[in-house]
């Protein structure tokens, strides 16, 4: 990375436009693997009772791997239009629809840095599809009004390797949300945070993980670390500041 040429990360990789083209490609594949499946059992076995309940059986693993192919395809070719810049001394986060945000990294700079599992608290979206023993990692860079939270998940192993060079605070999801069967029922929500959360000692890391639900920026794993590692050459050391 040069001076001129900041390093370009592409953030939510899972966005909205992959996500609705995954499930078209998923149902068309599976319509196609139906009639497939149904013709390669007509022709090698012709005898067959009941061709198309197997087609049916036969087609549901064979459309899962085409919907699996496409959309990693996709995530490699198809991003979402926002894009966090790592260039000499600053951390610039380009987003289509709103304004950009800029965060100088030789002044004065905020830092939170957390992780929770995913597995103690009701999941929606994006969290629910992750492996429930994996665990979101996040910051947050506030300087000024500017605010940018970055976040990932990780399984275990990857947030222990971090964990020997970087601190991380650790927050209980099930402090905050209601872990109850009938909220379970119901369907998740992000709940209210309660005043005696928002002032204990981790009541600022919990005002910064109620930013994220509505500003942060999902990168991958591999492009999280590039970030930790840019923020600690650039003499940034990975600490709460106030």
């Amino acid at each position: 990375m040069t001076k001129s040429e900041p390093l370009v990360i592409h953030v939510d990789p899972e966005h909205t436009g992959l996500r609705v083209a995954t499930v078209a490609i998923l149902f068309v594949a599976l319509w196609l693997s139906y009639f497939l499946v149904r013709w390669l059992l007509a022709t090698v076995a012709p005898q067959l009772a009941a061709p198309g309940i197997l087609a049916c059986f036969g087609a549901l693993p064979l459309s899962l791997f085409f919907g699996w192919l496409a959309e990693n395809t996709f995530k490699q070719r198809w991003h979402s239009g926002r894009r966090l810049l790592l260039g000499e001394g600053r951390v610039h986060l380009e987003r289509p629809e709103t304004a950009d945000k800029t965060v100088d990294l030789n002044a004065p700079l905020q830092q939170l840095w957390w992780t929770f599992s995913l597995s103690t608290y009701p999941r929606g979206g994006r969290e629910r599809r992750m492996p429930s023993n994996w665990r979101c990692v996040a910051g947050q860079l506030r300087q000024d009004d500017t605010r940018i939270i970055p976040f990932c998940f990780v399984p275990p192993r990857q947030l222990e390797a971090w964990e020997t060079e970087y601190h991380f605070e650790l927050l209980n999801p099930g402090e905050v949300y209601d872990t109850s069967l009938s909220a379970r029922l119901t369907g998740p929500a992000r709940p209210e945070l309660p005043a005696e959360i928002v002032a204990g000692d981790q009541g600022r890391y919990w005002l910064a993980e109620r930013n994220r639900w509505y500003e942060g920026v999902e990168l991958t794993p591999e492009d999280f670390e590039k970030l930790l590692h840019h923020l600690r050459t650039t003499n940034h050391q990975l600490t709460t500041t106030n």
